[in-house]
């Protein structure tokens, strides 16, 4: 499940995608072409009403932008200089939310998408011993995020979109306060991102379905530092960023 310049960590994810992303393609396909080969529009009246709900489900990559200690930077022969470079390492996570969609005008909503996210990064550490780590970092976050999105006229059954937004979460195994925590990379329980993406519309004769691309980076630094422990010394700030890939049924 971790990924550092293309190498598997565990690969029980990948076989996951390799047997069913072929299954999710042809099911994809197969909408879309419903979509298309309707003679009649569907839906007419949709767009017309108020307020209106649906569920979303996704799968995220998450990593850190994270920036060195001044200390390590600058030092030549320390304590630190047992480590050669720091990388961010992502990893795979999924998402489930509830989705509501408020109408403000005919190319104009507001969504609120409170949701159940799971995470994976971690912080790669290239030693000078040669034996290599990674501080792998989990986190279970509970969403709250406010987005406008912004629409395209509809084509018959079909229309684009973008949006923009922010989101405050709140990590439920946040170790930030943790006293057995020994070894492990401390985050903070809350975090606040900037989120902007695009996806398309497509209506069906009882539903709409909506495939979408996310991108979120993180606003507050989510270190917590520890100046004693050395994974933690040699690194300044960590800004959690996920790129999500949902689908969404209205």
């Amino acid at each position: 499940m971790w990924f550092y310049k293309g190498k598997a960590f565990s690969i029980k994810l990948r076989d996951m995608f390799r047997i069913y992303s072929p299954k999710v393609s042809f099911l994809l396909i197969g909408l879309m072409f419903n979509v298309y080969s309707s003679n009649a529009q569907n839906l007419p009246t949709y767009d017309r009403k108020q307020l209106h709900f649906g569920i979303t489900m996704g799968i995220n990559r998450s990593a850190f932008k994270l920036y060195k200690h001044i200390s390590f930077i600058d030092s030549v022969t320390n304590p630190m200089d047992s480590i050669n470079s720091i990388e961010s390492a992502s990893g795979m996570g999924f998402n489930l939310g509830i989705i509501s969609d408020l109408r403000i005008n005919s190319h104009l909503n507001l969504r609120f998408i409170p949701a159940l996210s799971f995470a994976e990064r971690g912080v790669y550490y290239e030693m000078g011993t040669g034996i290599n780590k990674t501080k792998k970092i989990e986190s279970t976050y509970l969403d709250f995020p406010l987005q406008l999105k912004f629409k395209s006229d509809r084509i018959k059954d079909f229309r684009l979109y973008t949006f923009l937004g922010s989101k405050y979460s709140i990590d439920m195994i946040s170790n930030a306060k943790a006293r057995n925590a020994v070894g492990r990379l401390k985050t903070k329980k809350h975090v606040f991102f900037i989120e902007y993406g695009m996806g398309t519309d497509f209506y069906f004769e009882y539903f709409k379905f909506s495939i979408e691309l996310k991108f979120s980076n993180g606003l507050n630094d989510n270190l917590v530092y520890e100046p004693e422990y050395l994974y933690s010394s040699v690194l300044d700030r960590l800004f959690p960023k996920t790129f999500l890939f949902s689908l969404h049924f209205e």
